[in-house]
Order: C-alpha cells, then structure tokens, then sequence
C-alpha cells in the first residue's frame, strides 16, 4: 500500500511539474491573450518572452504590446495572410501615428499558429523582448504593464509585415504579475502545444462606460469654459457701457466660467491619472491656465474694483489683471486643441468632426474678441486705458455715474 501511495504522489508531483503556470487574460469573449516565461529565465539570464494572441476571423487585426500606453510600446500586430494563413507583425509605437514595423524584432512563429477553426492563432517567441527603442520590460516585476487593441472587420489577408491597418476600435490594458506567467514544462520550446487554460485573468478596458462618459464631458466643460464663457465675459466690459456691468455680467460670467473650469480640471485630472497622462503637455498647460484664473484672476479683480468705487482711481494690478486673463484664456483655447489631439492619439475621439466644431466655434468667437480689442485702439480707447493703467467702458461709465451723484 505504502508503495502505491509513493507511486500517486510521484504522479501527482510530475503532473504538476509538466502543468504551465502561463498567464493569460480574456478582454473580450473569443480573445485570448497569453504570456509565458520558461522557469530557468532567471538562472539563465534568458530574455526570452512567449506570447499567444488568439481571436475571432471577426476581427481584422488584433494586436498586444509591452507598455502601458500605445506611445513606446513594443506591439505585436496579428491579422491573417490568407484563409488559413496568419501574419504577426513586430511593430513599435509613437503614440502620434500608426505602429511601424520594428525590423530589429527577434521573433519566431511556433507550432499551432494559423488559422484553427475560425480563430486567428499566433504562439511567438521573442528573443529580444525585455528592451526596445522606447521601452523595456522587468520579468522580475510584479506588475508589467501591457496593452491590447483590436479592430473589427473583414479579414486583412495580408502577408506584408508592413500593412497599413486601421485606427482601432477599441483598447485596454493589463497588470501581468511575471511570476505567474513562469512556466515549468517538459517542452521548453513551445509551452502552448501541451497548456489548456483553466482560469483566466480579468483586463480593464481603457474605454470602459466611466472613460467613455468621463472624456467627451471634460472637452465639452472646458471648451464651454475657455472657448466661450472667458472671452464673452472679458468683452462684456467693453460692449456693455453699463455702471453695472462689472457686477451683474462680467463678474457672473467669470464666476461661472471658472466653476466649470475647475469642475473640468477635476474630470482631467481622474482621466490622467487613469491613462497615465498627468505628466502629458495637455495636463500641465491645463492645470496651469486654471490655477492662474483660479489663484489670480478673481483677487485681483475684486481689489479693483473696490479700489475704483472708493477712489475713481486706478491700481496696477487692473493691467496685470486684463492681460492675464487675455493670456490663460489664449492659452486655454490653444490646449483644447491639443487635447483633442491626444484623445484622437489614444483612440478615444477628437475625430475631424469634433476639430472642425471647436475650431469653427473658437475661431468665431475669437474673432469676435479681437474685433473689439481692434476697434477700442482704432478708436483710441485702448491707449487712454493703458496710460491709467486698466480700465473698461463699464469703468468709465460707472465714473460718469458717481459723478452724477
């Protein structure tokens, strides 16, 4: 008895030792992404990465990449050559444009790989896939990050490496812990011939129902902000020859401009911090126009003012004021343009209907803005103000009323 106890565990021991620990992770019904390190990487200093990429002929092009966002990144492209056929495509990736094919990419196409009852298969080895131009990958981290995006459509059925492909449908990204994509296998030299998946990791999609309501809402707030409440407020002043304008118009229309500004800065800033993007341009030219009319605009408008009702005079702060404002405002505008860049870059947006709107409106009211500004120093209005140090109509006029009294 003794004997066959020794015997059970010996199997069990062995069937374990032949088992695969291969990471894999399932974003979507029918896709399978899978990631694997033989056990000896670390002793022998292998850099060696296998990688399947399996999904549906629906698709056409599935792609998986090292990185954790699609600038940098070291992707691979799978689409299929022919009926029964699959190109992998090496690509990298500069975030601004399509993935190019990586010729320095050391990678072989494993048995398995090809067309399997209506599902794209590509089993790789990649020798060379711990560094790239732009990146490299940690196989002793416990958290490398990976990204994956697909497209829908009719089979590419190409077997050039360098095909164009479509903008994708959507991406996502992954958390793979290393160790756990260790694999220890009597057959080193293709670990999916012998490995049937029993669970599956769960991936976050980067355009999941929050990402997809949260991103078209910061454009609209802050474009409702910048683009249209900021200027309309600061020409108010001009165009509105009231005693009351500072109070009932321009103040208003600053107060709520700058609550949606903040309100939009708050939804930028959870998306950055989501993406990974809070060190992007976008995001600090941001941050900077709305703290500069948060932290100035209203303090300095508010001194002036009283000052104006108590003196009928002028502080020079009313000059750093206007120019300031004129300034973020600019700057503002310019940023949302480069935020829909980046969004059109990450794949969420900012197609050309959205940049013909927002350049149409923006351009509208800007010249609208510079049209004022232009017939106020045409006219000579702009050089009396700017030797007082500030001003506006609805000052001057506010002068002529106290006098009155």
């Amino acid at each position: 008895m003794r004997v066959y106890t020794i015997l059970y565990v010996a199997v069990i021991t062995l069937g374990s030792l032949v088992t695969s620990e291969i990471y894999s992770f399932s974003p979507l019904k029918g896709m399978t992404f899978r990631i694997a390190l033989p056990s000896d990487t670390f002793t022998s200093n292998s850099e060696s990465v296998y990688v399947q990429i399996r999904a549906p002929l629906t698709y056409e092009w599935v792609a998986l990449g090292e990185g954790s966002q699609m600038a940098g990144s070291n992707m691979f492209v799978l689409y299929t050559s022919s009926a029964n056929n699959i190109t992998l495509s090496p690509r990298l990736s500069t975030g601004h444009s399509q993935p190019t094919l990586n010729p320095d990419a050391q990678i072989t196409l494993l048995g398995g790989t090809g067309v399997i009852d209506g599902y794209m298969v590509a089993n790789v080895l990649c020798e060379n896939c711990t560094s790239w131009k732009g990146g490299s990958l940690d196989l002793t981290s416990p958290s490398t990050n990976w990204i994956w995006a697909y497209k829908k459509g009719n089979p590419l059925d190409s077997n050039n490496k360098a095909a164009d492909i479509a903008r994708h449908d959507s991406t996502g990204r992954q958390s793979v812990n290393m160790a756990q994509a260790r694999f220890t296998s009597l057959n080193t030299s293709n670990p999916f011939a012998e490995y049937n998946s029993t669970t599956t990791a769960t991936s976050t999609p980067l355009d999941n129902s929050a990402s997809s309501s949260s991103l078209p809402a910061h454009g609209y707030i802050m474009a409702a902000a910048f683009v249209i409440l900021f200027p309309l407020s600061a020409v108010s002043l001009h165009v509105i020859p009231y005693s009351k304008t500072v109070l009932r118009v321009h103040a208003p229309l600053q107060m709520c401009a700058l609550a949606l500004a903040i309100a939009g800065a708050g939804v930028g800033i959870s998306l950055g911090v989501d993406t990974g993007k809070m060190d992007h341009y976008h995001s600090i030219i941001g941050l900077v126009a709305v703290a500069g009319l948060l932290f100035f605009q209203p303090a300095m408008g508010i001194i002036q003012h009283l000052h104006f009702r108590k003196t009928d005079g002028k502080l020079f702060i009313s000059h750093i004021h206007r120019w300031l404002g004129r300034i973020m405002i600019v700057l503002g505008v310019a940023n949302g343009g480069l935020g829909l860049l980046l969004s059109r870059n990450m794949g969420h947006g900012g197609e050309n209907g959205a940049v013909v709107a927002y350049s149409a409106v923006a351009g509208i009211v800007g010249a609208f803005y510079v049209g004022v500004l232009g017939w106020r120093i045409l006219s000579g209005i702009e050089r009396e103000e700017n030797k007082e140090m500030g001003g506006s109509d609805a000052d001057e006029q506010l002068r002529v009323d106290n006098q009155a009294k």
